[in-house]
Parts: C-alpha cells; structure tokens; sequence
C-alpha cells in the first residue's frame, strides 16, 4: 500500500479474504459433482491487520453425468467451523448456503454486534440500519441512517492525488431540541510524506518493498482537541519509518508509546499490521478509547 492514498471509510472498516480449491466428486447416488472449496477467511481492518478465522465453506454443483469409478464422495454442500476470530479481535464471519448448495452469502459481525449485511449497508443489533454512498468525482463518502438522515461523511483532501495533507470527517447529531436540530462535528485528520522501509533481517520475504506513502500524523477533534502520531524508526537507516505505530501524544502533552519486540512481530502478532497506518472511521472512533499500550510513559 506504499504511496496509495488513505482509503475511504467504508462499512465496517473492513475487507474479507479466502483461498479457494477446486475437486471432482460424486454423492451416493454417483452423480458427478464439482465442488469448491473456501477456507482460510481472513477479517482484514483498517489499519491492514489480518485476523484469522476457522471457517470453511464447501459449494457442491452437480451435473446429470454419472461419476467416474473410484470419484471421492463430495464433501459439501455445508458450512463448517468456527467464524470468531482467534486473537480476540471480536470479528465473528457467518455463512449461508443458497441457491441449492452452489453459492454461499456471508454476514461479518464486529464486537459491539454490528453487522455488515450487504455491501455499504451496516446494522446495528437494534435492527437500525447505515448505508454509505461515494461520489465518483469528489470521493466524498455520506453515510444515512435508516430515516435517510446523514449521520457521517467523509472528504478526502488533495492527498488523495498525492498533493495534500489532510482529509475531514463529519459527524452529524440530531436532536429536536436543540436550534439548530443537526449539529456537525468535524474531525481533521493531517498526513505527512514518509519514507516507509522495513529492515528485520529476517531473511527472505520478510521486509516490505520500500517507498513514500502518507501516513496520519495529526488528529484535531470538534472541540479542538489534537492527537499526536509516529511511528517507528527504521533501525539503521536515518529518516525511514517501519510503518508501525510508535506513540501517541495525548491532548494533554502526555503520550502513550508503543514497543515491539522481535523482528515481524507485531503486539498484535499480525505482519499484515505493518503495511502503512491506513485511517478510517474506525480509528476515528477508536482513538478516545486508546487501546492498551505496551508500557505508558508520563509527561
């Protein structure tokens, strides 16, 4: 993700990934089958970490042929495993088989019971439902609620094309009581050109390709509040950054600082978690309920 431009938020921050395989087969009555085989999901969020679930997903289609002597018998149709994540990230994959076993639709659900229902469509567990739109000239992304309000929208600056700093995201308050009834509060998030290199020395594969990118290094919140981010030098080569979150400076002058130990290793364990700090709507909101650190250091 070197030198991309910062993504628009989009769902549930999310992305879904599998491998799949292919195989002959046959039922009990030898009819011949082909079936595919989806295993491995990932849950992959925002900020590129990948989280690994222990779902797998067999689709059978079966032709009017018989099968050919010594044909394995077909697996699927069926959904089989665990979708939960296993590192405790609260990501929970579902699976439903349709059209007769030879298709399948998923539902990804977040820790707070959130779920991504279709594609820009996310609800809630009281059944209130989001939906985003993105403008194909501005790349302005608006989210609605269920009553076709705007709740959240997204503006990326000029960094999109490379040029710029900053991008902005609007969040939008309803409330009858109050003149006037919508209240926006906007949050600013500033970038800065870096030189991403990694260099763990731990072999082959390991390290990413090298390159300029944006990263996220200033937070200013509605109430003027800013949040301070760098990341981790590059061991080595003066300048670089590794992409991995160093520390966090507070509104306060106080700071929350991050430390990895080992080479691809990450606190989350995840190397995925080294492409570039990429900011979304879930960082946004995560950023006033900072997460653990691995060691806290006053002003």
């Amino acid at each position: 993700m070197v030198g991309s431009r910062p993504p628009i938020p989009q769902d549930l921050g999310t992305y879904i990934t599998y491998t799949v395989s292919y195989s002959e087969c046959t039922n009990p009555e030898d009819q011949q089958g082909s079936q595919t085989e989806f295993s491995n999901f990932q849950v992959v969020d925002a900020t590129g970490a990948a989280h690994g679930t222990g779902l797998t997903v067999y689709v059978v289609t079966y032709s009017n042929q018989q099968a050919s002597s010594g044909e394995p018998l077909c697996t699927g149709p069926i959904v089989d495993g665990f979708g939960g994540t296993y590192d405790g990230s609260g990501y929970n994959l579902t699976a439903t088989l349709i059209d007769n076993g030879t298709n399948f639709t998923t539902t990804l659900y977040d820790r707070l019971g959130n779920a991504q229902i279709a594609p820009g469509v996310v609800q809630d567990p009281d059944g209130v439902q989001a939906s985003l739109t993105t403008n194909s000239t501005t790349h302005v992304t608006t989210y609605t609620d269920t009553l076709g309000q705007t709740v959240f929208k997204s503006a990326p600056g000029s960094v999109l094309n490379g040029e710029g700093t900053s991008d902005t995201y609007t969040y939008y308050t309803y409330n009858a009581n109050d003149n006037p009834p919508i209240v926006p509060e906007t949050v600013t998030v500033s970038y800065s050109k870096l030189y991403q290199k990694t260099n763990f020395g731990c072999g082959s594969g390991t390290d990413l390709a090298p390159g300029y990118g944006y990263f996220p290094t200033k937070v200013a919140l509605a109430d003027g509040e800013t949040y301070g981010l760098s990341y981790e030098p590059t061991p080595g080569y003066s300048g670089d950054v590794t992409g991995r979150l160093a520390k966090i400076t507070l509104p306060d002058g106080s700071y929350i600082a991050y430390g990895y130990s080992g080479g691809v290793a990450t606190t989350q364990g995840s190397y995925a978690a080294l492409a570039w700090f990429r900011f979304s709507r879930a960082l946004l909101m995560t950023i006033t309920d900072i997460p653990e650190p691995g060691r806290i250091l006053a002003q």
